[in-house]
């Protein structure tokens, strides 16, 4: 739910009216591909490349292209062989340009002779290019210059060593790619060190639907199907895939897992970047490697202990590159836990390991580490087997291959020979695990139950927020479902998947049909009756409708405390919901007490880390800060994002939620730069997780575009409230009471940007969805009457001004708490009135009341007090007071230098009324200095024909005047 704040009052000499909306959800608890090349896996300057399955891509820069020539074409064959997609470029800007861009994979490069030397220079520095080949046809005269270039690899007058140093340089990169779960290093202190991070939860989790899935007999020409839609007309792909359908069963998914096509690279990938799409299509693969290993591991190890007790124990060997941060990572959790979260190669030869190691450590972004992982066969855990004779090596490699998720202890992290980029790990085979990861994935486990692994896998994707993917399978199984009772439960899922894409009259027929179908079925006292109805209630709320979804959330709640345990999570679920319809409604008493009863249910029922914690804590922060309590409010926001951070994936919509929350309160205690930061992060995941006209997303724009406001940059403030209106017109209702904020906010910038009309036109379209939308008591009424008295009163119209200030402050008193900081706001603004009105004593007793509060209320430097003292400044300034004036403007400055950018324009506004009282005591020369600086800034913000730009020039040539008159008279 967005919220909106007063707008900042204004003072007679200081244009400090620069309210606007902040927004926060309260949450209920309730990647592209780029299109394919033309042929081939060859671009002749292409504008985008083919979707890469493997992490890497070949890019050869060639003016001379001729690709009809046949040793051409004999070259591109041999390459194709070692690296699947291989982008040809005749230009070297727009080859330039496409490196640039490139950001989720690494670049191989070779380059022609007779441009390389240019090209490396441009490039070198690029993180995503790994490495570069030279090919000319005169290796000696060519090859002096490449030794100035780290990634320059040689010279070659011949493709086939290019092939043998690709293979070795893929090989580095997909083992280095294996993504990794580490202990939580900032528990390491606390001697917490078995625990892991939430990807290890996810992927396992997956891992484990994938694995109870019936698969059809299609499977594999469905997933064959699925990488040629990806890759159109790639020759070399197509003979893979084709062998692959035909073979797979023949060979094995041991053999096709280390041939080397793109199923490892694909597989790793798409499990490091939690490519959902791939990972599904890929999950018989996965099962039935899976199953492989463990019969294998059952023939090689279990049958050879005499006794239960007894056991082999032996020692493997990894060698890769990994990044300083994943070093830095694996360091600080000494001690703790390491998994990998795919298959892992290991080998018994020490010195091949070592040998990578080694190797990758020439490369400046990685460090060459050596894992020596030694074996007890009698832990059960995940299986491991030697592939030595289902492997496409055979016995050329004595490699041992573990099942995902395979758990070690980090034992011992040694230098080699004293060696700064080349590291020894020694890790041990162990059932230790994460206890509060444990507790979480076995209650989301239960969360996620269904009629089948298909039914779980839905429910596993909404909950990582992959709405498009869970609502393809949930389709699917309705298309085949004939049983009306089962097919309520898909309509509710698909309800719920349109709920969360902003999509809300589909999520309302979506669950209608689920009502209407469990109606056929079951009594009105059903549980599952209470929890339709408790899942329509939430799209009404996100609708804004509050009375259907309070009635909705009501009669399901009669079910749940008829039928129902009292500490049911269910029966929390139930009073989080009332809670935030009553928060909606600015019941904020009324919100906390339902909200403390959810908490109570889940604390008592609910691991520590459980999202649902979140999600309460959440809303109770939310509530606190509309209370204007900020350090409860910030405590609860906190302690969301806590959990947040531990239990789900690092972009999901509800962690983004979490940091927006934070970032309102940082903005609603003048901390701009920290607010705009938290936003920042809170747009990134949104941009990623969401559709591009989620209202989710537009709030966050909305945010943005508020703190942007406060720092003077009302351009971008504009832009991003714009951006936020365009998603609401095209997404809510005409009367939602967001297309009202979102019109506040875009007024409440014309009016920093002194267009008043304007302004008082957004305005004014705010009030009118306002009075339809909300009672007529709710403070977000208030808050509109008070900027429309704003804007008259910078129109000079003080007596609508005080009319419409007058409406405000009656709904003020009606709710809110007597030190709750918008009252000061209203106090600041009718002092300001009143003084217009050349009514001094109300003025200042108006100031001193907002004083008072924003004291208790506010630390010492916050802009929100240099307000309050900047108007009683200007109260003793038209009283003839000046040297009290000027004290009080002074404190004024004094916080403004400290808590705002350089370029602010409030600042303009303090240096210029300083400068005023200086004229009235006759003390030109300080008058000229802070006007000087008054109209500095203000050159570089305002329009040359705002007022306030006017008026700053005229000061400047009178005090210059007055400067040279005086001295004049001196002398």
């Amino acid at each position: 739910m967005e919220n909106k704040s007063i707008k900042i009052d204004y003072a007679a000499s200081e244009n400090n009216s620069n309210q606007s909306h902040d927004a926060t959800e309260t949450k209920n608890s309730s990647i592209s591909t780029p299109s394919a090349p033309p042929d081939d896996t060859t671009v002749v300057q292409p504008l985008t490349k083919t979707r890469v399955f493997q992490n890497f891509f070949l890019i050869w820069l060639d003016l001379n292209v001729d690709e009809s020539n046949d040793d051409y074409c004999s070259l591109l064959a041999q390459l194709r062989r070692v690296i699947n997609t291989i982008i040809i470029f005749n230009d070297i800007n727009r080859c330039i340009q496409f490196l640039t861009k490139t950001i989720d994979e690494k670049a191989f490069m070779i380059v022609s002779d007779c441009i390389g030397q240019y090209v490396v220079s441009q490039i070198h520095q690029m993180s995503q290019l790994d490495s570069v080949y030279v090919f000319c046809s005169n290796r000696l005269v060519r090859e002096q210059w490449t030794k100035d270039w780290s990634k320059v690899k040689g010279v070659f007058t011949d493709v086939v060593p290019i092939c043998e140093l690709l293979k070795k340089a893929v090989r580095q990169f997909d083992y280095a790619s294996v993504p990794i779960s580490f202990g939580q290093s900032s528990y390491v202190k606390d001697q917490k060190l078995n625990q892991l991070d939430q990807s290890f939860m996810y992927t396992q989790m997956l891992k484990e639907i994938l694995f109870e899935i019936n698969y059809s007999k299609d499977c594999v020409s469905d997933f064959t199907a699925y990488c040629r839609e990806q890759c159109v007309n790639q020759s070399s792909a197509a003979h893979f895939l084709d062998n692959f359908e035909t073979e797979y069963y023949l060979k094995g998914p041991a053999w096709w897992y280390t041939y080397p096509g793109f199923i490892f690279s694909m597989l790793n990938r798409a499990l490091r970047n939690q490519e959902v799409d791939t990972i599904i299509k890929m999950g018989f693969f996965v099962r039935d490697l899976h199953e492989q290993i463990k019969e294998l591991h059952k023939e090689q190890f279990i049958f050879e202990q005499v006794t239960d007790d007894e056991c082999i124990l032996f020692t493997v060997y990894r060698g890769q590159g990994m990044t300083q941060a994943d070093f830095s990572k694996m360091l600080e959790t000494k001690g703790g836990l390491l998994s990998f979260n795919n298959f892992l190669s290991t080998s018994q030869d020490r010195a091949v390991c070592s040998a990578l190691a080694e190797s990758n450590a020439d490369d400046p972004n990685l460090i060459g580490v050596v894992f020596e992982i030694n074996i007890d066969t009698s832990i059960e855990t995940a299986p491991f087997a030697n592939l030595g004779g289902v492997s496409y090596f055979r016995s050329q490699e004595s490699e041992i291959l573990f099942s995902m998720h395979t758990v070690f202890r980090i034992c011992e992290i040694e230098q080699i020979n004293n060696e700064a980029r080349v590291w020894i790990v020694k890790l041990t085979l162990t059932k230790d695990n994460d206890p509060q990861l444990s507790a979480l994935t076995e209650r989301i486990r239960e969360e996620t139950e269904g009629v089948t692994g298909w039914h779980r896998l839905g429910e596993l994707l909404i909950r990582l927020a992959r709405h498009d993917k869970a609502e393809e399978i949930y389709m699917t199984l309705l298309n085949v479902e004939s049983v009306e009772y089962d097919k309520a439960y898909l309509y509710h899922q698909l309800g719920q998947i349109k709920n969360h894409q902003g999509n809300y009259a589909a999520a309302i027929s979506f669950h209608g049909k689920a009502i209407r179908s469990r109606q056929n079925t079951l009594s009105p006292n059903n549980p599952d009756m209470a929890f339709a109805y408790s899942k329509l209630g939430e799209v009404f709320e996100k609708m804004g409708e509050c009375t259907q979804a309070l009635f909705c959330y009501d009669r399901a709640h009669d079910v749940y405390q008829r039928i129902l345990s009292p500490d049911d999570l269910n029966l929390a679920a139930s009073f989080n919901k009332i809670a935030s319809v009553h928060s909606s409604l600015a019941n904020y008493s009324k919100a906390l007490s339902f909200y403390r009863k959810a908490l109570e249910i889940q604390e008592k029922r609910l691991p520590s880390i459980h999202p649902f914690l979140s999600v309460t804590y959440n809303n109770i922060g939310y509530v606190y800060r509309n209370m204007g309590d900020y350090s409860k409010g910030i405590y609860f926001y906190e302690r969301a994002r806590h959990i947040d951070e531990k239990s789900l994936p690092p972009n999901h919509p509800e962690l983004a939620a979490s940091y927006s929350n934070i970032g309102t309160v940082y903005y609603a205690l003048g901390n701009y730069s920290k607010a705009l930061s938290f936003h920042e992060q809170a747009n990134e995941i949104y941009t990623k997780s969401l559709s591009s006209n989620h209202p989710n997303l537009a709030m966050s724009y909305s945010n943005i575009g508020s703190v942007y406001e406060k720092m003077g940059n009302y351009s971008q403030a504009l832009l991003f409230h714009e951006k936020a209106l365009r998603i609401y017109q095209a997404t809510l209702p005409p009367t939602h009471e967001l297309l009202a904020i979102c019109n506040n906010n875009i007024g409440s910038v014309y009016q920093s940007l002194g267009d008043y009309a304007k302004a008082l036109s957004f305005y004014e379209t705010e009030l009118e969805i306002e009075k339809i939308s909300l009672s007529p008591s709710h403070p977000s009424l208030a808050i509109s009457y008070n900027n429309i008295g704003s804007a008259y009163y910078h129109m000079g119209d003080y007596s609508k001004a005080l009319l419409y200030h007058e409406e405000a402050y009656e709904i003020f008193q009606e709710t809110l708490a007597s030190d709750h900081p918008d009252l000061a706001t209203f106090h600041n603004s009718m002092g300001v009135i009143y003084e217009k009105l050349e009514d001094a004593t109300k003025s200042l007793y108006h100031h001193e009341k907002a004083l008072e509060i924003r004291n208790k209320t506010f630390p010492p430097n916050h802009p929100s007090i240099a307000t309050c003292y900047n108007n009683i400044a200007t109260v003793y300034d038209n009283m003839g007071k000046y040297f009290q004036a000027l004290s009080f403007y002074e404190k004024v400055l004094e916080i403004h230098q400290t808590s705002l950018s350089s370029n602010d324009l409030i600042l303009a506004s303090s240096y210029d009324n300083i400068g005023q009282v200086h004229n009235k005591i006759g003390n030109h020369s300080n008058a000229l200095s802070y006007w000087e600086r008054a109209l500095e800034l203000a050159k570089c913000s305002l329009p040359t024909d705002h007022p306030d730009l006017q008026r700053y020039e005229k000061n400047v040539a009178y005090a210059r005047k007055q400067v040279i008159n005086n001295s004049a008279s001196s002398e």
